[in-house]
C-alpha cells in the first residue's frame, strides 16, 4: 500500500511540475510577443512623426485618407529605405528601365522623387475614393489598396499600420 502511495505522489508531482513549466514557457512567449508588438507600434509612431514633419505639407487630403497615405509611406519606406531609392533613381538615369520610384514606390516610366510619388498616390486614392461614393471620412482601406495594385501581404501590413496610426491619433 505504501508503495502505491509513493507512485501516485510521484506521478502527481511529475505532472504538476510539467504544468508549471509549460505555463512559465507560455508566459515568457506572451511577454516576448507583447514586447515585439510594443516595439513595432513605437517604430510606427516614430516614423509617422518623421514623415509628418518631412512630408506633411505636401499632403492635402484630410481625415482617414491622410492616415492611409502615411501608412503606405511608412510601409514602403521600411521596405525600400532612402539609400536604395536614391540608387534606383541613379540607375534609372542610365538604363531607363521602368521601376518603382519614390517613397510610395510608384511604378512609372519617368523619374519621380518622394514628393511627386506622394502626390501621385494621393490623386489615385482620391479618385478611387470618389468612385466608391462613400462618405469622405469613411475609408475602405483594403479596397483602396487593391485599387493601387498592392499585394495581399502588403495589404495586411499596411492596414495594420493604418489602424495603429488611427489609434494613436485618437489618444
Amino acid at each position: 500500500f505504501l508503495l502505491w502511495v509513493f507512485v501516485i505522489l510521484f506521478f502527481f508531482y511529475f505532472f504538476q511540475e510539467k504544468d508549471i513549466i509549460s505555463f512559465q514557457k507560455e508566459n515568457k512567449e506572451n511577454i516576448k510577443k507583447t514586447q515585439i508588438i510594443g516595439e513595432r507600434r513605437q517604430y510606427i509612431i516614430s516614423q509617422y512623426a518623421k514623415m509628418k514633419q518631412k512630408y506633411g505639407q505636401y499632403i492635402s487630403v484630410k481625415g482617414d485618407l491622410r492616415f492611409l497615405i502615411y501608412a503606405i509611406m511608412i510601409y514602403e519606406n521600411y521596405r525600400r529605405p532612402t539609400f536604395f531609392r536614391q540608387l534606383d533613381y541613379f540607375r534609372y538615369q542610365f538604363d531607363h528601365i521602368p521601376r518603382k520610384q519614390g517613397i510610395m514606390q510608384v511604378d512609372t516610366k519617368r523619374l519621380l522623387n518622394d514628393i511627386e510619388s506622394i502626390e501621385l498616390v494621393e490623386k489615385k486614392l482620391e479618385k478611387l475614393q470618389e468612385k466608391k461614393k462613400t462618405k469622405k471620412n469613411v475609408v475602405d482601406v483594403l479596397d483602396l489598396l487593391k485599387g493601387l495594385g498592392k499585394k495581399k501581404d502588403d495589404l495586411i501590413q499596411i492596414e495594420h499600420i493604418y489602424c495603429s496610426l488611427k489609434e494613436f491619433a485618437e489618444l
